[in-house]
């Protein structure tokens, strides 16, 4: 993530009360939105995979391929907002996310599907870039609030982001989700263009440089590894398991498994009494 240091921005005369009206909120919807976006292939990873023609095994590598554009982002682009014009660079990198969203939607290629996962990872990185960004504009006395209030559209766009593709999947289809997706891209864009003001920081360092500051820190700073190791097993088993789930309950049983394959059966009467006290 880019450090943010509000005695280093071009813009710090911008303190907290001058903000535009619902700064904080704004960041935090876009940054939820943006982030859904990484997520929202995970419960129909087995969908996706049937009608690419992936065999079932493999479903799992569209998530993957998510999750390393994502690091890739994290690793190059996020610097960079040390050095650019931040929105303007999280617009960018955003156009990214869009682009891959209208591919994963019309694609039938399997290769052009998953390049196009490992896009739509790249464009959510532009959350790291509005987070300290974020942080820097705001009243150093409140910064711990705003990042506590951006994180939390930040959850709220992971928790949600899984049942509402789910929804929208059942009805209309797995393509709608990533038409869907486009659409949450342009709009967080808009958000971005009316409701964030500009911050240019006053960096000195080359890229080269920002990216071996990096590396000596990760190399020399014990604490930030420990800490980087634990968030790597965290995410490592949270992402296992939200992806291996949905394949699982999407198998059809059978006489291999503990149970017997009619104890799985939904039967017409049990249908018919769930849907009328569903109200159907």
């Amino acid at each position: 993530m880019a450090r943010s240091d509000p005695s280093s921005d071009v813009n710090v005369s911008i303190a907290n009360d001058r903000l535009p009206a619902g700064f904080e909120f704004a960041v935090a919807c876009v940054c939820g939105a943006i982030v859904a976006n990484l997520y929202f292939a995970q419960p129909i990873v087995g969908e996706i995979a049937g009608t690419l023609g992936l065999a079932p095994e493999r479903a799992g590598i569209i998530v993957t391929f998510a999750q390393l554009g994502y690091c890739l982002g994290l690793l190059l682009l996020v610097p960079l907002a040390d050095a650019l014009e931040n929105r303007r660079l999280a617009l960018a990198v955003l156009v990214v996310g869009f682009a891959a969203s209208i591919t994963m939607a019309l694609t039938t290629s399997p290769t052009l599907f998953l390049i196009a996962c490992f896009g739509i990872g790249v464009g959510s990185v532009s959350v790291q870039i509005l987070l300290p960004y974020a942080a820097a504009l705001s009243d150093p006395k409140r910064q711990g609030l705003m990042v506590g209030r951006v994180m939390s559209g930040i959850l709220t766009g992971i928790m949600l982001s899984r049942p509402v593709s789910s929804l929208i999947t059942g009805p209309l289809g797995w393509r709608s989700v990533f038409f869907a997706s486009a659409v949450i891209c342009l709009g967080a864009a808009g958000l971005i263009l009316v409701r964030m003001p500009a911050r240019q920081p006053e960096s000195k360092l080359s890229y080269g440089a920002m990216l071996k500051s990096m590396g000596s820190l990760a190399l020399g700073n014990r604490l930030l590894q420990r800490r980087a190791a634990y968030q790597f097993l965290m995410f490592y088993s949270y992402t296992l398991f939200w992806t291996a789930l949905p394949l699982l309950l999407s198998r059809r049983p059978t006489a291999s498994t503990k149970f017997r394959s009619h104890s799985w059966r939904w039967r017409e009467p049990q249908a018919r009494s769930c849907h009328l006290w569903l109200g159907g």
